[in-house]
């Protein structure tokens, strides 16, 4: 009997995974014909939402429709032959797990099924390992979200998470200084609290730091939300959206979720400095939107509870109130100059005081 391949998460591949392309898998086909299961516009929907999943995410995420781990590996493969989905595998790495994407027909279905409204020439451009493994990383997110509100019916999400603010009518435009500015979160979803009659909705963008993009450019793209927030394009849209899903009195609000990882699967938590570091120079209307959390921390909750988004694990952008106005200080009285290297100083000050905050649960608590 085969053994299928152990894995429990996209952290476990980011450190050993490094080819650079990715091509099409000829799959062995089924020996008995494929046939259409009830469920299986569910997973291919799923599969469309996530752009890229696993075996693993999709187990997890639908644990009513198999049996066993090897229950849902059959039923991906029928989908393979169905052609709803195909899989993309890097080469030569035999290790890595078959991720799956939608097809042409896979999109079909759900749009005819579900009633949805579907680009009729969306792909999925897959360029290098790393584009996948932070779908991947998004998608895991996503499933540790659904996992947490499973207990709880106070909260839900509403709506369904975005996963292509990069398609052309999602992007979040907007008008700035003549010109037309553009707004790509890497993923985003609507978290819902429901208090008897009292709804409390909050818009979650969130953004996956693999570590690859320099500071400057990252510090412009978070700039890029508060001069988005700030716009009347802006503030429409998040007032609409808001109201479109029952809040009568809708406040232009968002928070920011900023998941960190060493580019070379190293210190998360040096990266994280660094990142805070940044968002001391930010703006306060976005500094205290900003929740960041290392993919390490992240990692480690999944081992310690099947339930990491319900641990306080997450550093937040306003827990420098009390302390910015005395890091300011310190930093303006730093010596420059040739070996000073005060930079080195702001972050060692920004380190000691990150390791003295009391990190923060993404989720708030029931209100009884």
């Amino acid at each position: 009997m085969a053994k299928s391949r152990a894995f429990s998460s996209t952290w476990q591949l980011d450190n050993r995974l490094r080819e650079p392309q990715l091509k099409l898998k000829q799959t062995k086909r089924l020996k008995h014909k494929p046939y259409f299961k009830d469920h299986f516009p569910d997973l291919v929907a799923y599969v469309y939402l996530s752009r890229y999943v696993t075996k693993h995410h999709v187990f997890s995420r639908f644990p009513q429709h198999f049996n066993s781990d090897r229950t849902c590996e059959r039923h991906l493969k029928q989908l393979v032959d169905l052609h709803y989905l195909t899989v993309l595998r890097p080469t030569p790495e035999p290790t890595f797990p078959d991720v799956y994407t939608t097809t042409g027909q896979g999109r079909s279905l759900i749009k005819r099924h579900f009633d949805w409204s579907i680009p009729p020439n969306i792909r999925d451009e897959v360029q290098t390992l790393t584009n996948v493994l932070h779908e991947l990383y998004l998608t895991d997110f996503e499933l540790y979200l659904h996992q947490a509100l499973r207990n709880r019916d106070d909260l839900q999400v509403k709506g369904k998470t975005e996963r292509r603010y990069n398609l052309k009518d999602r992007q979040l435009t907007f008008a700035h200084e003549g010109t037309t500015g553009t707004l790509r979160p890497d993923a985003g979803f609507i978290l819902g609290q429901q208090t008897g009659s009292d709804l409390k909705l909050l818009l979650h963008f969130v953004e996956l730091d693999m570590g690859t993009m320099n500071l400057p450019t990252l510090r412009h793209k978070f700039q890029t939300y508060d001069t988005w927030s700030h716009s009347p394009d802006g503030t429409k849209y998040l007032t609409e959206l808001y109201r479109q899903r029952g809040k009568s009195d809708p406040q232009p609000t968002f928070r920011l979720l900023v998941l960190v990882r060493d580019s070379q699967g190293g210190n998360d938590f040096s990266r994280l400095v660094n990142l805070y570091l940044m968002a001391l120079t930010l703006p306060p209307s976005t500094r205290n939107k900003l929740w960041l959390v290392t993919m390490r921390d992240l990692q480690q909750a999944t081992e310690q509870t099947s339930l990491p988004l319900t641990q306080p694990i997450w550093y937040r952008g306003r827990a420098a109130v009390p302390w910015i106005d005395d890091f300011r200080t310190f930093a303006a009285n730093l010596k420059r100059g040739p070996g000073q290297k005060p930079q080195t100083h702001q972050k060692s000050y920004v380190e000691f005081k990150l390791k003295q905050l009391d990190k923060v649960c993404l989720l708030p608590q029931r209100v009884s």
